[in-house]
């Protein structure tokens, strides 16, 4: 038998241990049950979200409510706040989206598409795979596992930190010394295979 996505939603969020603070099992069970579908129906329907992203927002304001409960005023209303919440974690996740297709829209307008050697330089570059790259620059598996986060998974290096439990400006530092190992060991290959003057 299927399991409802909403009822798996719940459980994920339930999981979690409330914090420390005035906020009961029953408080939190309740805030759950009462305001889950409303918080999703508003952003489905007032936002014009995917399903599925929105029950990504829904499930994560919920989580940063529950850690956040003690800024929480009582005599306020609770789904404006949660609301607030849910739309700022939407707006940071399309953002980090629309910065990453910007990205991806940069690197290929910069192809050249004549018959020349430049485009033979870029056949070959687009012939390394990952794994050509991973085997060939020596990076560490420190470096190795930002590389795979940024390419593969197209992480920004502040989503990387998160992941990786460091701060930004290391993995920002990190990825400029992958960058410049890479970028020395492909211009030795063209060297050696003759693309590079």
């Amino acid at each position: 038998m299927a399991e409802d996505p909403a009822e798996r939603q719940r459980c994920a969020v339930v999981s979690h241990s409330p914090p420390k603070s005035t906020l009961t099992r029953e408080k939190w069970d309740a805030y759950y049950i009462n305001y889950a579908d409303k918080l999703l129906k508003f952003l489905v329907y007032g936002y014009d979200f995917d399903l599925v992203f929105a029950q990504d927002v829904v499930h994560d304001a919920f989580i940063r409510f529950f850690q956040t409960y003690d800024r929480y005023d009582p005599s306020q209303a609770v789904f404006p706040w949660l609301a607030k919440i849910a739309l700022n974690i939407a707006r940071n996740k399309l953002r980090s989206d629309r910065a990453r297709r910007r990205r991806e829209e940069e690197f290929l307008n910069r192809v050249p598409s004549s018959d020349s050697k430049d485009h033979r330089l870029s056949e070959v570059f687009f012939s390394l795979t990952v794994a050509w790259i991973l085997e060939n620059t020596g990076l560490s598996q420190f470096h190795c596992e930002i590389f795979l986060h940024c390419v593969e998974e197209g992480l920004e290096p502040k989503e990387i930190a998160k992941i990786m439990s460091d701060v930004p400006k290391r993995i920002r530092q990190s990825l400029w010394r992958i960058r410049k190992q890479i970028q020395e060991r492909i211009g030795e290959y063209l060297r050696r295979e003759d693309l590079l003057d």
